[in-house]
């Protein structure tokens, strides 16, 4: 991967180019522009953006309450999965969760979203539960 792959924190400066991406990435339609305001106005929440040669190619978005944290949002431009840029914004995640004193972080997946999937498991996530259409993801982190 290049020299140029950074992660920063997001604001509603990155609005329009996360919309962009989620309406590609997601089939049930992507964060609107009131509730991403609100998201990032919110201190519960962390937006991460990872960066390649200055282009937006992923973020994420975690809720963080008292010693729970959920990843609500989690995306990568398809141009460029596979090259580790959706394990560079979960290791951010964990380092920021960890440092929060946080042992557990959880998310929610679609069964059919392989791809996803397999990221999470490869990351140390075990399935904790499902229903007709989400698995519930856990990693327990090491503080």
């Amino acid at each position: 991967m290049s020299d140029d792959v950074f992660i920063r924190d997001g604001t509603l400066y990155d609005w329009d180019t996360i919309h962009d991406l989620e309406s590609v990435i997601f089939d049930d339609g992507s964060i609107s522009k009131d509730m991403f305001t609100n998201i990032s106005n919110n201190p519960n929440h962390s937006i991460k953006v990872d960066e390649l040669d200055n282009r937006v190619v992923g973020y994420s978005i975690v809720l963080i309450i008292r010693l729970n944290a959920k990843i609500s949002r989690i995306g990568v431009d398809p141009c460029f999965q596979g090259i580790g840029i959706g394990t560079n914004l979960l290791e951010s995640i964990f380092q920021e969760v960890v440092e929060k004193k946080i042992k557990e972080i959880n998310l929610f997946c679609l069964k059919n979203n392989f791809p996803a999937l397999q990221l999470y498991k490869n990351n140390g996530f075990n399935i904790c539960g499902n229903n007709w259409r989400y698995l519930d993801l856990l990693k327990t982190l090491e503080n």
